[in-house]
């Protein structure tokens, strides 16, 4: 019976509106901002949703904002990464982190980190490129191996997830709370 309630909340939650999903996110979020605990608090634990779980960024922008400390789980890193015979397992993950602050015209080089596997960005505020497109300032990830994966057969291309070609640049429009999680080599 409690399987079946889980079931039925999720699949409820999953197929919110996303007019509904942001409106009640917000809601909730505001309420945990707002909240004595919250303000008290020199360190907050938060996560960051998947599947239309309850949006977390204003949670983490106020902690940013606030100048509290944060703390973010590594469970999509550990979902997505597994030992070479494919086989899952437990790791023991650090995280290094530091900021940038582009403001209009600045860019950021391409660049890999070495000594990382993943490596991931997240827009604290975005500066308007989300709602006006002209302002650009879309994150461009490369395949480093550039045109290698074409060179044999230039009419064909590998397909990775959801369609996407693999030896292609990929460029994704950043918005306010969004974080960007991808491997360190691309």
């Amino acid at each position: 019976m409690k399987s079946d309630l889980r079931k039925s909340q999720l699949n409820r939650r999953l197929h919110l509106p996303q007019n509904e999903y942001l409106d009640r996110s917000k809601k909730i979020q505001t309420n945990i901002v707002e909240s004595e605990i919250f303000h008290e608090a020199n360190l907050i634990a938060c996560y960051l949703p998947i599947k239309n779980e309850v949006d977390t960024s204003y949670i983490i922008k106020s902690c940013f904002d606030l100048k509290k400390s944060i703390v973010l789980p590594k469970i999509i890193a550990s979902r997505n990464t597994a030992l070479r015979n494919g086989k899952p397992t437990i790791f023991s993950w650090s995280a290094n982190a530091w900021s940038n602050i582009n403001r209009k015209g600045d860019s950021n080089e391409f660049h890999i980190h070495p000594g990382a596997f993943w490596s991931g960005v997240y827009y604290v505020d975005d500066g308007g490129c989300f709602e006006n497109q002209k302002f650009e300032g879309q994150f461009v990830i490369m395949d480093p191996r550039g045109s290698g994966p074409t060179m044999y057969a230039p009419s064909y291309c590998f397909h990775g997830p959801e369609g996407r070609s693999l030896g292609a640049t990929e460029l994704l429009s950043p918005r306010n709370g969004i974080m960007l999680i991808f491997p360190s080599w691309l």
